[in-house]
């Protein structure tokens, strides 16, 4: 009887520990999971960052694209103005030119037949 009882009690024994050790497996799985959560939620944000990063540089490039073309715009728009006042010019020499020409044949027929 006593060595049943042994038997039971060191079998109870066995069985407890059986029990602790799996809690502890279970426990170690459930440990190793979160970790895993953990770093797969760190990858996802550091993907983010870097997806937000990238959208940050495409809005910058664009923007340095618009200002380019601004710059662009404001140069062409410069050098047709400059175009204009050099034709004024020229059509103001011109008018100068006729009038001088104008003058001296005017003169010229007064000079010839007073």
């Amino acid at each position: 009887l006593t060595l049943a009882l042994l038997t039971l009690a060191l079998l109870t024994l066995a069985l407890l520990t059986l029990a602790l050790l799996t809690l502890a497996l279970l426990t170690l799985a459930l440990l190793t999971l979160a970790l895993l959560t953990l770093t797969l939620l760190t990858l996802a944000l550091l993907t983010l960052a870097l997806l937000t990063l990238a959208l940050l540089t495409l809005a910058l490039l664009t923007l340095a694209l618009l200002t380019l073309a601004l710059l662009t715009l404001a140069l062409l728009t410069l050098a047709l103005l400059t175009l204009a006042l050099l034709t004024l010019a020229l059509l103001t020499l011109a008018l100068l030119t006729l009038a001088l020409l104008t003058l001296l044949t005017t003169s010229t027929t007064n000079l010839a037949h007073p």
